[in-house]
């Protein structure tokens, strides 16, 4: 056969028939002197059982149209070959080294979205190359030219609609009788999908890097406050980085998947597996949770009958575990020969596959009677390079061969699971670390003498663990009672933290000077100096019992809210600005004498700011509110005011809430002054 040869599989040849001939002689401005065309066929979901099918025609043309030869012995229907080629599901193009296109597929047109007849007029290095590549693609085919063999390479095409897309292209070349470049034959794979799940998980990436450096920035400041808090902190620091480590190889691995992309449909399919069973892993920050999915999705991916985890305790293994196996079996305490698998894999330090476990002297009789085990491919979790633990998946119906993609992905299961558990330990780290500064910003005294007060602080939302809200009340040496009320820009453990700092500073200075302007002046300097990012607002009052004289200053804070039999309003006197922010701030206190019954609420913004469609609570409702409730025991009287807000709001808050309420306890006796 001269200008025609076919290659197929055991079904034999594919022909073409005489007019099928005559339709591709019809097809004008093609010169084809080789195609190769390698495609997967499908049927929905499932794969062809089998394999792949190769194809490899060779026509060979005279003159200016298509003219292809072939005898009649051959066999071929050109008409098929076209078809198949114009059907497959992998884009293929034929260009001209002047820029024409020649010959492309129905998915080459689909993916472009030009039709046919566009393409005759179009020029494949310029209008379909967008300006950046084509310096790079004329160097990959000038490497193409020299070394005559195919090359593959990434680019974007530019589509019709002007949007681009990512492809891979593999190349191959003609030549004519004078050995110049005469057309390229491409066939390209589109890497949308590709290119979208690495940006996914950089964007993931870029987030646990974002939360360990504000996690590592926090440990210093917080070693000065609490010397258990701070020793945790630095802990959790080290421990961050080596989560980013821990990222890190998994980020490698997962490229490492990503290149076996197009192989064998068994790679492909553990690929995915491995992929869903990691963002399965990642949305969960249970322990348990983790270690059941990670059994189930790691079954199902390999077509285990079963598995079980088998954990490290003292000298011998405990069963924490099981999917697919009776349930009775986990906390059941092993030895190292009980756990004979698990001590198996301990030993070789990596991935045991046992491929007939009844033959292996490793495998004691306890554990094929256990689990009915007939072969095992056992995984190591690690932390800190020691191994804790093994997970291991199950066949029971006979002898099994493990292949290098089943190895390879159970290597990478462990180490997702090892990352996932790591993650989850060090979340509770960061909740525990979190509640106690919450408990530090909150604490409040069981009693002071003269005063009856009732708090609450309630965050904006569940998941967060600590914020900048703080309030407090405190004898001074006096007699008299300092009360305050705070509230630190930003949100999280920075937050908390200036917020401990603000808090504990201001009970100095006020046990050493009871002007409430002198001690928020003496504050504001210390931010300063230690250069604290953000501002603070802050209300902060003296109460003298013997004269029932309360002294107040306020620092950028909601202003006070005093309630008393004649009628409810508002603090007078200026607002100054934050703290934290100018070197000159000054401010000038204001004075206000209570009587027997009066209640106070201090606040924070969260209360008035809270938001309904865009309408806020405001001062008038809260005002509002606080007229109606007065009458309720000040116990009640916080979260009654927190129920007005939620009302209004539908249960959501944009910001924390902190509310302190007090009444003074004294029959003050002379004239006012």
């Amino acid at each position: 056969m001269d200008g025609l040869t076919l290659v197929g599989n055991e079904h034999g040849l594919i022909d073409l028939n005489a007019a099928q001939e005559e339709r591709l002689r019809g097809t004008p401005v093609i010169t084809v002197d080789e195609i190769l065309l390698l495609d997967a066929f499908r049927h929905g979901d499932r794969q062809v059982e089998d394999g792949l099918m190769q194809v490899a025609v060779r026509v060979k043309l005279e003159g200016p149209g298509l003219e292809a030869t072939a005898s009649e012995d051959d066999g071929v229907s050109l008409d098929l070959l076209a078809g198949i080629v114009e059907n497959a599901s992998q884009p293929v193009g034929i260009g001209f080294a002047d820029g024409r296109l020649g010959v492309f597929n129905r998915a080459y047109s689909e993916l472009l979205g030009y039709s046919q007849g566009e393409f005759q007029s179009l020029d494949w290095s310029v209008d379909l190359t967008p300006a950046e590549w084509r310096e790079f693609e004329a160097k990959k085919l000038g490497e193409l030219q020299e070394t005559g063999h195919p090359v593959t390479y990434e680019k974007q095409y530019i589509r019709k609609n002007g949007s681009r897309i990512p492809v891979e292209l593999l190349v191959h070349m003609a030549r004519d009788a004078d050995g110049a470049p005469l057309y390229y034959y491409s066939f390209i794979t589109d890497l949308t999908e590709r290119k979208q799940a690495e940006a996914e998980r950089e964007r993931l990436l870029a987030q646990e890097r974002e939360l360990a450096h504000e996690l590592a920035s926090t440990n210093d400041e917080l070693q000065s406050q609490n010397e258990e808090i701070a020793a945790q902190a630095e802990e959790l620091e080290a421990q961050t980085e080596e989560l980013a480590a821990q990222i890190e190889e998994l980020r490698v691995a997962h490229e490492e998947l990503a290149v076996l992309y197009g192989r064998e449909l068994e790679d492909a399919r553990l690929k995915d597996a491995l992929t869903q069973v990691d963002q399965s892993l990642i949305s969960s920050l249970e322990h348990t949770e983790i270690l059941d999915r990670a059994l189930k999705d790691g079954a199902h991916a390999l077509g285990a009958e079963g598995a079980v985890l088998e954990v490290r305790e003292g000298d011998g293994w405990v069963v924490r575990s099981v999917f697919d196996l009776p349930p009775d079996l986990v906390d059941l305490h092993l030895s190292r020969e009980e756990a004979s698998v698990a001590t198996a894999m301990e030993e070789t330090g990596g991935v045991l596959a046992l491929e007939d476990a009844r033959l292996d002297r490793r495998v004691s009789a306890s554990t094929l009677s256990r689990y009915g085990t007939t072969a095992a491919l056992a995984l190591p979790i690690r932390y800190r390079d020691r191994i804790v633990g093994s997970l291991q998946f199950l066949f029971v119906s006979g002898p099994r061969r493990f292949s290098a993609a089943e190895i390879d992905f159970a290597g990478k299961l462990a180490v997702s699971v090892a990352l996932a558990l790591e993650n989850a330990r060090l979340f509770e780290l960061q909740r525990n670390i979190a509640s106690q500064l919450q408990q530090t910003i909150l604490e409040m005294p069981a009693g002071i003498p003269h005063l009856r007060f009732s708090h609450l602080y309630r965050a904006a939302t569940e998941e967060a663990l600590v914020g900048g809200d703080f309030y407090d009340a405190f004898e001074l040496e006096d007699g008299s009672i300092a009360l305050l009320v705070g509230d630190v820009s930003g949100h999280g453990i920075n937050a908390a933290r200036v917020a401990t700092m603000v808090k504990a500073s201001l009970v100095a200075f006020a046990h050493s000077n009871t002007d409430p302007d002198d001690v928020l002046g003496l504050v504001n300097q210390l931010l300063l100096r230690k250069s604290v990012p953000g501002f603070t607002s802050l209300l902060f009052a003296v109460l003298h019992p013997d004269t029932g004289m309360l002294t107040y200053c306020s620092a950028g804070h909601p202003n006070l809210l005093l309630g008393r039999a004649t009628g409810v309003g508002f603090s007078q006197g200026a607002n100054h600005t934050p703290l934290g922010i100018f070197p000159d701030w000054s401010c000038s206190s204001e004075s206000v004498r209570l009587e027997p019954g009066d209640t106070l609420l201090f606040y924070t913004d969260g209360l008035t700011e809270a938001r309904r469609e865009g309408e806020l609570f405001g001062e008038d409702r809260l005002m509002e509110a606080f007229r109606g409730k007065l009458d309720l025991p000040l116990e009640e009287l916080p979260q009654a005011l927190l129920g007005e807000v939620l009302a209004f709001t539908g249960g959501k808050l944009q910001d924390d809430v902190a509310i302190l309420a007090v009444q003074p306890l004294f029959e003050r006796s002379g004239e006012d002054g």
